[in-house]
């Protein structure tokens, strides 16, 4: 199961907006935790953004899913 809280900035503290979650694929629960947790973020930014369309967003996920992320962009 993937699962993520979005928060909207008041003032200088989040505000809770909503709580998500989504059953995964099977594809998804047979990759590697890595890619698993990229595709756990990608799912649940899909998610969000029907609730907040144009809106920017900021992702905060674990430390592996970032270096996977910086490493794609600069391949």
């Amino acid at each position: 199961v993937a699962a993520a809280v979005l928060v909207q900035m008041h003032g200088e503290r989040p505000r809770l907006v909503a709580y998500y979650s989504k059953m995964l694929p099977l594809i998804v629960k047979g990759m590697v935790s890595s890619l698993r947790a990229v595709a756990e973020a990608a799912i649940m930014v899909e998610k969000a953004k029907t609730f907040a369309p144009g809106h920017p967003m900021i992702l905060h996920t674990s430390h592996a899913v970032n270096i996977i992320l910086l490493n794609a962009t600069h391949d």
